[in-house]
């Protein structure tokens, strides 16, 4: 279950941030937006979703350096 939670945590992430990316790069170009799938087909979701796949693997990787020895 707690996999689970992990697995769902991530997945709302990647999601969040390509939200955040679209709707950035939206404002600056002056065109609508909103949550749809048209907005989930734009360059700049996908360019979003990948940097916080990035940011979610960079922080496990991160997590399993730093970790003390047990």
């Amino acid at each position: 279950m707690h996999i689970l939670v992990k697995i769902l945590a991530r997945l709302v992430l990647i999601i969040i941030c390509g939200f955040v990316s679209a709707r950035f790069f939206s404002y600056e170009k002056g065109t609508p937006f909103g949550f749809n799938r048209k907005t989930m087909k734009s360059r700049y979701f996908w360019m979003g979703a990948v940097t916080g796949i990035i940011f979610v693997f960079s922080d496990y990787r991160f997590a399993h350096f730093f970790s003390l020895p047990q």
